[in-house]
C-alpha cells in the first residue's frame, strides 16, 4: 500500500466523522454542552450566580 492509497483512505475516514458529525450534531454538541457545563459547576459556581 503506497502513500496516496494512505492519503485517500485517511480522507475518507475523515469525511466519514465529519458526516457523523453534521448527521449528529445535536447530539455532539448536547454532550459536549453538558461536559462544559459540568466541568464549570465542578470549578467555580458560576453556574448558580447566572442562574
Amino acid at each position: 500500500m503506497n502513500i496516496r492509497q494512505l492519503n485517500t483512505k485517511f480522507r475518507h475516514i475523515e469525511h466519514l466523522i465529519i458526516l457523523f458529525m453534521l448527521t449528529n450534531a445535536p447530539l455532539v454538541f448536547g454532550i459536549l454542552g453538558n461536559y462544559i457545563i459540568s466541568k464549570d459547576i465542578v470549578k467555580t459556581d458560576k453556574f448558580q450566580q447566572i442562574t
